[in-house]
């Protein structure tokens, strides 16, 4: 085959690397010490701003998500986050988070983002779209079960929950893989 034929696939791949070091960095920066102590200086003993959704996983449909947000520690507001959204009915889109909600006590995200780069179709660039996700434990075979998602797709064709809204989280389970929800 031509390399010209497989350079969605090739951009997939180097998408999802790309996600997969983000992960490394965003999950290597949070040990258990640093999530576990409370912030120094003023504020509610064990809170801090410092809030986090992570995740790869294949979807029902067959779709594979990758995805990383997290928002600054000091001021609670978004500093980054990428998606890479891998379409089984062919090609792939990917994005900038714009938006991450969380609620840590659920264990529920809610992620906006805006689609920068489309294989599915050119007309999506500029869409926002947004994926809520639910962390339901590590994954161990038994309890507490699969991660949830829900993909609500393009935002201005659906209901979306917004980013100034409680996250929903997911209800459509995951087939394989892992989410992981930090927050205050």
């Amino acid at each position: 085959m031509k390399i010209s034929e497989n350079r969605p696939k090739l951009a997939a791949l180097a998408a999802a690397a790309l996600v997969t070091a983000g992960l490394a960095v965003v999950v290597g920066g949070f040990t258990g010490q640093a999530v576990a102590s409370p912030p120094s200086g003023g504020g509610s003993a064990g809170k801090s701003n410092n809030a986090f959704a992570v995740g790869a996983f294949t979807a029902m449909n067959g779709d594979h998500f990758a995805f990383a947000a997290q928002k600054n520690p000091q001021t609670g507001l978004l500093q980054a986050g990428h998606v890479v959204q891998d379409v089984v009915s062919g090609g792939t889109r990917s994005g900038k988070v714009t938006c991450l909600t969380v609620d840590s006590s659920s264990g529920k995200a809610t992620i906006q983002w805006t689609v920068d780069h489309s294989t599915v179709n050119s007309s999506e660039v500029g869409q926002t779209r947004e994926l809520d996700v639910t962390d339901v434990g590590e994954p161990n075979g038994v309890t507490p079960g699969p991660d949830e998602y829900t993909d609500d797709g393009d935002c201005s064709m659906t209901m979306c929950n917004g980013c100034n809204n409680p996250p929903e989280g997911g209800m459509m389970l995951v087939v394989h893989g892992n989410i992981v929800v930090k927050g205050p």
